[in-house]
């Protein structure tokens, strides 16, 4: 059976506590290295496809350079709701009066990725849809 929602405030000091678990670390960590590893595997593939774009090398290619746009795209995206969630807690702590959000340095760390990883999901995002045509099959 479900149970019913309970909306659950973190304070100031512990939402930004999450931020310096090791376990957040490693989830870091984890994500760059994911990121890192999808970004090479595009600019690889992307040489390949300037270099010979009908040759049987890229043709054997061609799905997983499609994925790795996606990949990228959806990883970065997760990164941004989690930032988003981040950023609204920090918002209603500000409005309930518990302090003022603008006024801690972790405030602008968090802001600031948020809106990278935004631009990041869509640049990556725009770029695949720009090489290749969605279908169906």
């Amino acid at each position: 059976m479900l149970q019913p929602y309970a909306p659950c405030l973190c304070r100031l000091e512990q939402l930004f506590g999450f931020y310096e678990q090791p376990r957040f670390g490693l989830y870091a960590i984890f994500i760059l290295v994911t990121v890192g590893v999808l970004w090479s595997a595009i600019q690889y593939m992307e040489t390949i496809r300037k270099e010979s774009f009908r040759t049987p090398v890229y043709t054997r290619l061609i799905k997983y350079h499609r994925f790795c746009y996606a990949a990228l795209s959806g990883t970065i995206g997760a990164q941004s709701v989690l930032f988003a969630k981040c950023t609204a807690e920090l918002v209603v702590n500000t409005v309930m009066g518990q302090g003022f959000l603008f006024s801690y340095y972790q405030t602008w760390m968090v802001l600031i990725c948020m809106c990278s990883t935004i631009f990041l999901q869509l640049k990556w995002l725009n770029q695949g849809l720009q090489r290749y045509v969605i279908t169906l099959s």
